[in-house]
This record gives structure tokens, C-alpha cells and sequence, in this order.
């Protein structure tokens, strides 16, 4: 993801949430002119209690991961 000259961090701008799924999605500028980037993660509760997210998936995971998927997919179109 890329960031501003001035160092100060990006948020996203469109985050989405189903039960431990998140998305986020990024905005960026290349030659071209201006896109979005997405992340897809899962958030879960580490052993140490700690809350952690991870890019990896479990197969019970995927249904949610599709759906995430395709209401960023309409919200990134929303944005155009």
C-alpha cells in the first residue's frame, strides 16, 4: 500500500466486517491515475489472549471470504 509523502499513515477507506472477515479497502495513485487496493483477513484469539488477523484462510472460512468479496467488490463501484 502506498503511503503519503508525509509519512502519516493511510486509512482505508471502506472496511467491511462479517462475523471474523474483514476487508479493507485502500486507496493508491500510479501512473495511470487512482485505484484500490484490498485486504482480506481473519481476526482470532491468539493463545496469549491476544487479538491477531492472518491472510490465511480455513475452508469453513471461505462462504464469508465470498461475500466479504463481492460487498467490497459493489462498494468500490459505489465509489466510481
Amino acid at each position: 500500500m502506498d503511503q503519503p509523502q508525509n509519512n502519516t499513515p493511510q486509512k482505508p477507506v471502506i472496511e467491511h466486517k462479517d462475523g471474523a472477515i474483514k476487508a479493507a479497502v485502500w486507496p493508491n495513485e500510479g501512473a495511470n491515475g487512482p485505484y484500490h487496493t484490498v485486504s482480506i483477513f481473519r481476526i482470532y484469539k491468539a493463545q496469549d489472549g491476544k487479538w491477531k488477523q492472518t491472510k490465511s484462510f480455513r475452508a469453513k472460512d471461505m462462504p464469508v471470504v465470498a461475500r466479504v468479496a463481492t460487498e467490497i467488490n459493489q462498494q468500490i463501484a459505489a465509489l466510481a
